[in-house]
C-alpha cells in the first residue's frame, strides 16, 4: 500500500510546460534515483507512478503498483488514519501531512515507513494529486521496539539501574533506585552518585574506581552506600562505561543489587553455624544424622570416640548396616516407634563399637521431613550408659551378697542360741548337725 507521500515538488504549470527539458529531466532523475520511495497518486488514491526504491521496499513491480489504491498496501490498523489525512489533503483542508505507518509487502512481511504527503496540482489547475515520499524506517522501529522492551525490563527489574553522563551526573534512574535509595528521579537527576556515599570507603577507593571506569574498564564488586534517610545498604553491582561507535565514552551505566538483607542473613547464619558447630563438637552426648538409606551424613567427635573411631570422617558417608553399629532387634523396635510417632525418647538399646564391644545406650531421635512429607534423614543423640549399667550390676551384686550375709548371720545366731533340750532324745541328729 502506498500512501500519498508528500514531497516538496512544485505543481506543474503552463510555465513549466514551456520549459519541459531541464525540469523534466531533473525531476525524472530525482524520481528514479532517490534513496526513498516516491509515488504520485490521483485524487482517488490510486498510484499513477512509483519509483524503483518504493518498488524494492514493497516487493512489487511498477506495473503491479500503478493503478493500485494505496489502501491495499496499508496495514488494517493504519487505514482509517491514513485515509482521513489523505481526504483532508485532497479536499484542500491541509497542504501536507506526515505519518508513520505500516505497509504490507508482497512477501507477507510488514515494513514501517515514514510518509510525507503533499498536495499538488498537475498539468492544469484543479487537477489535484498527492505526491508521497516514503522512508523505510523498519530497522528504526525494530530498534525502538527493542529499546522500549529494554527500558520496560529495566523499569520492572528488581535490580537498580542508573545512568550518568561522561562527567558523572545522573541522567536516569529506574524505579528500583527510587525504592532502595529513597531519592525521587527529580531529586537524583543532575546529581552525582556521591550523594550515595556512606563514608565507609576511603578517598583512594573512589579515586581508583573513577580512574578504572574512565579507562573504559568495568568495575564490579561490593560497596556500602547510604540511602536518603541515612540508612546503610550493602550493594553488589558493576559500573560500566558506555561507548559510542567511535569508542568514545558517552556515559556510565550502574547496575546494582541491594544485598543488605541477604548479607545480614548470611552473617546471622554464619554465626548460627558457628554456634551449632561449637555445641556440636563440645556436647557430651554423641550426635548422628543419617539418611533413609542408612548413610551417615553427620557424626560428632563424641560419637566417633564412643564407637572407638579416631575421627568422625571415618564414619561419615558410610552405611550403618555395613558398620554393624546396632543390635538389629533393638533397631527394628526403634524404627517401629519412630515411624509411628516421628520421634523417640529415652530409648535404651545396644550399640557396638568398632571392635564389637557392646555399649548400653540411651537415645533421643526424630525424623526430619520436607514440606512434601518426604523423609530426609534421622537425627539423634546417644548417651553411653555402659558405666552406669556396670555400676548397677555391681550394686545389684553387692545387694545380693548383703542379703545372703544377713540370711547366713540369722542362721548362725539361731544355732548359737540353741540348748541341748532341743536335741534331747535325738543324739544322732545333734551328732549329724555338728559334723
Amino acid at each position: 500500500m502506498i500512501d500519498i507521500a508528500a514531497a516538496s515538488c512544485e505543481r506543474y504549470s503552463g510555465q513549466q510546460a514551456a520549459q519541459p527539458s531541464d525540469d523534466s529531466i531533473y525531476f525524472h532523475l530525482i524520481f528514479e534515483k532517490a534513496g526513498i520511495g516516491i509515488a504520485l497518486l490521483n485524487a482517488d488514491g490510486k498510484i499513477l507512478k512509483s519509483n524503483p526504491e518504493l518498488e524494492s521496499m514493497l516487493g512489487y513491480s511498477r506495473e503491479e503498483l500503478e493503478q493500485k489504491p494505496f489502501i491495499e498496501n496499508t496495514h488494517p490498523e493504519d487505514v482509517d488514519e491514513d485515509t482521513r489525512l489523505f481526504n483532508e489533503l485532497i479536499s484542500g483542508d491541509r497542504e501536507s501531512y506526515e505519518l508513520q505507518k505500516r505497509y504490507l509487502c508482497k512477501n507477507g512481511d510488514i515494513c514501517w515507513g515514514l510518509l510525507n504527503a503533499t498536495r499538488v496540482e498537475i498539468e492544469t489547475p484543479g487537477n489535484v494529486a498527492a505526491l508521497g515520499m516514503v522512508q523505510d524506517i523498519t530497522q528504526q522501529k525494530q530498534f525502538e521496539e527493542e529499546l522500549r522492551m529494554f527500558k520496560l525490563g529495566i523499569e520492572r527489574s528488581g535490580e537498580i539501574f542508573f545512568l550518568t553522563d561522561p562527567e558523572g551526573r545522573i541522567i536516569y534512574v529506574n524505579p528500583q533506585f527510587v525504592e532502595v535509595y529513597g531519592y525521587s528521579p527529580s531529586e537524583a537527576i543532575g546529581q552525582k552518585p556521591s550523594i550515595l556515599k556512606s563514608g565507609e570507603h576511603s578517598a583512594d577507593f573512589y579515586k581508583e574506581f573513577w580512574e578504572t571506569i574512565t579507562n573504559k574498564q568495568v568495575v564490579s564488586g561490593e560497596i556500602i552506600n547510604h540511602t536518603k534517610n541515612g540508612e546503610e545498604v550493602i550493594i553488589q553491582g558493576s559500573a560500566n562505561p558506555v561507548l559510542n561507535d567511535k569508542g568514545e565514552i558517552i556515559g556510565f551505566l550502574a547496575v546494582q543489587r541491594d544485598i543488605t538483607r541477604e548479607k545480614r542473613m548470611r552473617e546471622s547464619l554464619r554465626k548460627s553455624e558457628k554456634n551449632f558447630r561449637e555445641i556440636f563438637e563440645n556436647m557430651q552426648e554423641g550426635f548422628y544424622r543419617y539418611d533413609p538409606d542408612g548413610k551417615l551424613l553427620l557424626v560428632n567427635p563424641q560419637l566417633a570416640a564412643m564407637l572407638d573411631y579416631e575421627h568422625p570422617e571415618n564414619l561419615i558417608g558410610k552405611r550403618i548396616d555395613e558398620l554393624n553399629l546396632f543390635n538389629q532387634e533393638d533397631r527394628s523396635k526403634f524404627y517401629q516407634e519412630i515411624d509411628k510417632r516421628g520421634q523417640i525418647q529415652n530409648y535404651q538399646s545396644e550399640w557396638y563399637t568398632k571392635d564389637g564391644t557392646t555399649l548400653y545406650t540411651k537415645e533421643n531421635a526424630h525424623e526430619v521431613r520436607n514440606d512434601a512429607g518426604d523423609l530426609l534423614y534421622y537425627e539423634g543423640t546417644v548417651q553411653d550408659l555402659s558405666e552406669e549399667k556396670a555400676l548397677e550390676e555391681e550394686l545389684l551384686q553387692a545387694q545380693k551378697m548383703e542379703a545372703m550375709g544377713r540370711i547366713a548371720g540369722g542362721i548362725a545366731h539361731d544355732f548359737n542360741n540353741c540348748d541341748g533340750n532341743h536335741f534331747r532324745g535325738q543324739p544322732d541328729a545333734v551328732s549329724d548337725y555338728r559334723r
